[in-house]
């Protein structure tokens, strides 16, 4: 289910215990087999959708070679346990349509070091309020960490919006962007693993590999440069602040050198909304 907040579990490990304190990784609620489909009232909701902003989908080929062109390195294969992720949901519990592929792409941070997140990650999570995951983890070297395929659903965002947008699909949802959301987070420094409003910031290695893993799930999936976000964007339970100490200037310029190099500059159509 989505709830508006994760339950960590303070008594299983000192790290999970100040991690939420922090209340910055975004433990942000699975949500297991779908509820059967419910012969209630029509809600008062009404299903939303984002516009389609009509940009290009490369070919895997064509991803290949912009990311030889940049030359990044190989994903690094570290998946979650299947109670940490699921699928898409293509309809609510009233059988409506609901956006289900990804559209947006939203940036995090770990707060914990990289040991600590792929092991949080790898452990069973039964509870639907301690269910935690990311599509992708950038570590200080810059390595892409695959910890979710993007077909799925990442557990990384459980209250939130986009502007307004939201996908809702249980009778008692809260709204999330899991749905059509591509989670990405950078591994925290040292100086960041605490309840901190700021840190050191991010190694050049990791602006760098993130700029280039946004351009290509941008061309992978056709989504515009707009819908780059952050998860302190996003929220709606007004508990998380991450990524903290990111700076666009390093990323974007990252990016534009990326997007050269590939050809890709389409993706960054220079405008609010598409």
């Amino acid at each position: 289910m989505e709830h508006p907040r994760v339950r960590f579990w303070f008594n299983r490990a000192p790290w999970l215990a100040a991690l939420a304190a922090a209340a910055l990784l975004s433990g942000c609620q699975g949500q297991g087999p779908e509820a059967p489909r419910s012969d209630g009232p029509r809600p008062s909701w009404e299903v939303q959708t984002l516009a389609d902003p009509g940009l290009p989908r490369r070919s895997e080929p064509e991803l290949a070679r912009c990311a030889a062109a940049i030359g990044l390195a190989p994903e690094r294969n570290q998946p979650a346990d299947p109670t940490n992720f699921g699928e898409r949901q293509p309809a609510d519990a009233f059988g409506r349509a609901v956006p289900a592929g990804p559209a947006l792409i939203v940036l995090h941070e770990t707060v914990i070091d990289e040991a600590q997140t792929l092991a949080l990650f790898r452990t069973p999570h039964p509870n639907d309020n301690d269910q935690v995951s990311y599509h992708l983890v950038i570590n200080p070297a810059g390595d892409r960490l695959r910890i979710v395929p993007d077909a799925n659903r990442a557990y990384g965002a459980g209250m939130s919006a986009f502007g307004d947008f939201t996908v809702r699909i249980r009778p008692t949802s809260v709204g999330s962007v899991n749905n059509v959301a591509l989670h990405l987070a950078l591994v925290s420094p040292a100086d960041g693993r605490g309840d901190t409003p700021g840190h050191s910031g991010y190694t050049d290695a990791q602006y760098r590999s993130a700029a280039a893993q946004v351009l290509l799930w941008q061309a992978r999936f056709g989504i515009p440069l707009s819908r780059l976000t952050t998860h302190a964007a996003v929220d709606r339970s007004h508990s998380r602040y991450d990524p903290r100490s990111f700076r666009w200037d390093q990323f974007m310029a990252h990016y534009r050198l990326a997007a050269k190099a590939c050809g890709f500059t389409a993706y960054d159509t220079e405008r609010a909304t598409y």
